[in-house]
């Protein structure tokens, strides 16, 4: 009984192929996961419901967040309320929120209904 031993040969062209291919691979693999997680690198979009009170959200406290990258828009109008049209990013991706913070000591159960839509909808709330 004869054995032959198979060995594979391989041109020095050849082995530049199968080279390029795994880089090429590797750069193809690192450009997809940079695709996938770059809108998670993003800053969020953040709307502040800012009352009076012990934990009132301070300007130090909205210019942190803003300087991590963060849009943040402050209530400018009324407490009882959110503005009209507020949802979340996940509707509305220009134009929606990625969280809902309130600070301060005021109230809020009146915006249960706008609160739990948004939540629904994808949004994040801190309370």
């Amino acid at each position: 009984m004869i054995s032959i031993d198979k060995k594979l040969i391989f041109t020095n062209q050849e082995i530049v192929n199968i080279n390029g291919i795994n880089i090429i691979n590797k750069y193809l693999y690192i450009i997809l996961l940079l695709c996938i997680t770059s809108d998670s690198c993003l800053g969020d979009r953040i709307y502040i419901m800012n009352s009076p009170g012990y934990n009132t959200a301070e300007p130090q406290l909205i210019n942190a967040m803003a300087a991590n990258g963060h849009t943040v828009i402050v209530n400018s109008t009324s407490l009882s309320t959110l503005p009209s049209g507020f949802t979340s990013t996940c509707i509305d991706s220009i134009n929606g929120y990625d969280w809902l913070c309130f600070f301060g000591n005021n109230n809020f159960t009146g915006l249960q209904t706008q609160i739990q839509n948004f939540i629904d909808n994808g949004g994040k709330v801190f309370y």
